[in-house]
Order: structure tokens, then sequence, then C-alpha cells
């Protein structure tokens, strides 16, 4: 059974990898004729199962950095809020490790090792038509070739051709939020690996070390001013990249955060956006996992293990029968109760990524004392095993169902 897969970022390549171990034989095609370079990924237990079942989560786990320790601080007070080891309480609760990796260099290692396993993985390749019947999908490229398949998956992203041409463009919302970050030089002074999260009056800083030379890092703040704009990376070469990292007030910051943002190497810029929801996330033949399906803004951390849970679920579900090819009966099948599945979930994944955002950008003294106080009791109130749940994965334990 064909499916073809749209998108060659990190839902895509994870998606592939599971669907060749059951049988399926899927094909690749991205719009972007290169992979991009951008900031960092942060990599969770659920990815690490997920990967495990195709035997990669060991060498995926070797791409970036394993934390061992967080640590929340308060800009304004100076204060440390909060120092512990939860990444280690989220490897010992869930199995696998809690990872920050260079997200071109996670998507590198994918997409190697979807071809070493004999897929075919095109570059260049932007969809710009579709079409179904009742047996078969076909997908039409800016380049003038065409494919036919019997599925057609949508792992392209937050500004998915295939959401576009087959669902709705959906109308997109600017948070009000911007994240400007990069990648900076690691002192070996910041060892062990250690997640640091500074909250500010109006603005906040995360870093997280991705290698022993290297730290991703992470600005938030508002920005009124309606905007759109898609990751972009902004060469620091010229005089506009340095400018725009010395403007940030972050870069005032003790403790950290200066120096860091000073030795960047890279930078990139997002505009914070979400998106009108799907109901449904598939349409006959044709179906959406990852951002494609659920744009949400990146405050969690959590997209990439997402999509690899959404990946895991399809393939899952589209085993069930037993058999391949399914008949269309049992691919509708199939697809509807990944929707069912799927859907609730990523409202309440968007919900706290909005939550988490809001709280990361709280202004006025008053309110950031508060805001402050509360991540000081979170670890004596069990906020921890709350972390720990949304980590655990698709399954529990080693009981994976494909």
């Amino acid at each position: 059974m064909k499916v073809i897969i749209v998108g060659a970022g990190i839902a895509g390549p994870v998606l592939a990898l599971l669907l060749q171990h059951k049988g399926f034989e899927p094909v690749i095609y991205e719009a972007a004729t290169s992979i991009a370079p951008g900031g960092s990924v942060q990599l969770s237990p659920q990815t690490f199962k997920v990967l495990n079942i195709v035997g990669l989560a060991e060498r995926a786990i070797a791409t970036g950095q394993a934390q061992e320790s967080l640590e929340f601080r308060s800009h304004p007070s100076g204060r440390t809020l909060m120092a512990v080891d939860i990444p280690a309480m989220i490897r010992k609760e869930a199995g696998w490790p809690m990872c920050h990796a260079m997200r071109s260099r996670y998507v590198e290692f994918l997409v190697g090792a979807v071809r070493e396993r004999g897929m075919r993985v095109e570059f260049g390749k932007k969809v710009v038509r579709t079409e179904q019947d009742g047996e078969k999908v076909k997908v039409a490229f800016e380049d003038g070739t065409e494919d036919e398949g019997d599925l057609l998956v949508g792992c392209d992203g937050m500004n998915s051709d295939v959401r576009a041409l087959v669902f709705s463009p959906g109308k997109t919302y600017y948070t009000g939020i911007i994240l400007i970050g990069g990648i900076s030089r690691r002192h070996p002074s910041s060892l062990p690996p250690s997640i640091l999260q500074v909250f500010g009056d109006g603005a906040h800083f995360l870093s997280a070390p991705l290698s022993s030379t290297e730290v991703g890092f992470q600005c938030v703040f508002p920005e009124p001013r309606a905007s759109a704009d898609n990751w972009r990376t902004v060469p620091l070469t010229n005089t506009h990249g340095k400018a725009m990292l010395a403007a940030l007030p972050q870069a005032r910051w003790a403790g950290g955060p200066a120096r860091i943002i000073s030795e960047a190497t890279s930078a990139f810029r997002h505009a914070a956006c979400l998106m009108d929801p799907l109901q449904s996330w598939h349409k006959g033949r044709i179906v959406l996992v990852g951002d494609a399906a659920r744009p949400a803004a990146p405050h969690l951390g959590q997209g990439s293990n997402q999509a690899a849970e959404d990946a895991y679920h399809l393939v899952r579900l589209l085993c069930q029968p037993g058999h391949l090819p399914l008949s269309s009966s049992e691919l509708e099948t199939a697809l509807a109760e990944y929707t069912a599945l799927r859907v609730p979930h990523a409202k309440e994944v968007v919900a706290s990524s909005i939550s988490e955002g809001r709280l990361r950008v709280l202004s006025g003294p008053e309110k950031c004392r508060k805001r402050d106080e509360a991540l000081g009791r979170s670890l004596q109130e069990g906020r921890w095993r709350e972390v720990v749940s949304r980590m655990k994965g698709p399954f529990e334990g080693d009981k994976s169902e494909i």
C-alpha cells in the first residue's frame, strides 16, 4: 500500500519509518530544496518511545544533549525560584530522557535514516494540486511531475500546502508574542546540562545545551504589531542581525542570558501564531499529521513530540484490520478513529501553549510577584507530575501496539 508523505521535516520521516516497519510503501516529497537551518528542538520521552519501535531511539538521543536539571529564575527579584532535577525525574518515570538538539541536525538524522532503509525522499517538490477518487489519490507538483498512491499524508508544517488545498487555508491569528533565538557557544563552566528559564517583567529567556559546544536559546516578548511571518533565519553577518539581538531586553540580563546572546552564532525570528482549528484531520484518502493539523505557538516545546505521537496512532489504526491493502471502508474507519482520538488532545495542547505564552510575558510588578511565588511553589504542589504525564507517550512502558 503506497503512502505519499508531503513534508520532510520531523513528522514526515518519523511516519515513513513506522509505515515501512509495518509493510507500507512510503515516499516523501518536500517543498524546500534542502534542510533549512533553524533553532533547537526539544525531544521528550514519547519521541524516543516511538523511534525505539524502529530501533533508532539511541541514535536520536545522540543527535543532541540529554538534560539533567532545570532552573527557574526571576529577573525582577534576582532570586532562584526553583532548581531541581526534573529532567532526571522524567527519565526515571518515563524511561527515556528529555533532550535538546539542533533542529537541522535532528532532521538530517531522520532523513538519513529514511534513506538508509531504502525509502525515497525528494526535495524541491511543492504540491500545487491533489485529486482523489474512491481507490487512489493523486498529487501534482509545481515542477510539472505527478505521483499516485493509496493514501496522502500532509506532514508539511504550520503553513501546510496540503491543508490549504484540501481542507481550508484557515485564518492565521498573531498572538502578539515574538520569539527571537538561536544557537550560541557553550562554555565548560555551564556543565552539567541544565535548562535555564528566566522570567522577567514582560519578557522571558530560555536556554538549553545542545551538545558539548553549543547551547540553544530563545527570547520571548510581546510585540503588538500584527504579524504572521514564519520561522526565518536572520544572518548575523550583517548589521541588522546583530542589532536585532543587541536590542533584546534579555541581552542586558546578568547571570547567563547576556553572555549567551552576545556569543550567538546563528539566530531566528518567529511570530507566534495560531490558526482556526480543524474539526476533522482527514478527507477521503488525505490526512494531516503534526503541525499541519494543529498549528500551535511553540511555548511548550512539544511540537515534534506530538507529531511522533500522531504518527504512532495513525500507523496503529491503519494496522488494525491486520492486512494490506486496506479497503476504502477500512481506511475511512481508521482515519475517522485517528481524528476522533487526536483532535481533542490537540485542543488541550494548544490551550496549554497559549497559557504558557501568557505566563512568559506577564508585565507589572504585582503580576510578576504573584507569578514568581506560584512558580516557586510548583514543585511542592506536584506540578512536575503533570509534566511527566504529558511526556509518557502514546503507550505505557514498552507496550507498543505496532
